[in-house]
């Protein structure tokens, strides 16, 4: 199975997953601005994929940048009312 992103690229989800997984290694070793470019890049191949908003949020407000961190939860907000 392959996903397409909004910019009809064809995107693996296991590139996806290792987007994600990148991610998240960044974040444990505090590389916040490294997390947030990876959780950035998951969210643009795939919108619809609501920890990739929801750890991009987190990573933005360990950076303080509240504006882009309201944006990323308000977007993971979105997605999660949608699957209810």
């Amino acid at each position: 199975m392959k996903i397409t992103n909004t910019q009809n690229e064809r995107v693996e989800p296991a590139a996806l997953n290792e987007q994600l997984q990148k991610g998240l290694k960044f974040h444990e070793a505090r590389k916040y601005r490294e997390a947030a470019n990876a959780f950035d890049a998951a969210a643009k191949w795939d919108p619809s994929v609501f920890d990739a908003h929801y750890n991009l949020g987190i990573a933005y407000l360990n950076l303080s940048d509240f504006n882009k961190a309201t944006n990323a939860f308000q977007n993971a907000v979105k997605l999660n009312k949608s699957r209810s």
